[in-house]
């Protein structure tokens, strides 16, 4: 082999056995990368089927127990991790809900949560 490929694979074996200076290890020698972080957004007060599509068009994971299959419209009363808070990308938000107080207007017409 001449002194140029050698070079070269010198080069690639030291770049696949660096970690980067920015990662971090745990007291088990584990390494960890950093991952993106994104903002948990405001759902509460919201139809449980809009804030599941909110949290899902925002990359992440809604949690609830409650459905809309039987067909009652349920609210978003409180959301774990809160708004606002910073979190890694495709994280999974807890949602909670209650049925909600639905109301007709005089002439009948009965308005669903956001």
């Amino acid at each position: 082999m001449n002194k140029l490929m050698v070079a070269g694979l010198m080069v690639v074996l030291m770049m696949a056995l660096t970690v980067p200076v920015w990662a971090g290890d745990d007291d088990k020698g584990r390494v960890t990368l950093p991952t993106a972080t994104v903002t948990v957004p405001n759902v509460c007060n919201l139809s449980l089927v809009k804030a599941i599509s909110t949290l899902r068009a925002a990359g992440f994971i809604p949690q609830t127990q409650l459905s809309d299959r039987d067909g009652e419209a349920r609210i978003v009363i409180r959301q774990d991790p809160a708004a606002g808070t910073k979190v890694a990308a495709g994280s999974n938000v807890s949602i909670f809900g209650q049925l909600a107080s639905i109301t007709a207007d005089e002439k009948g017409k009965v308005s669903l949560p956001r």
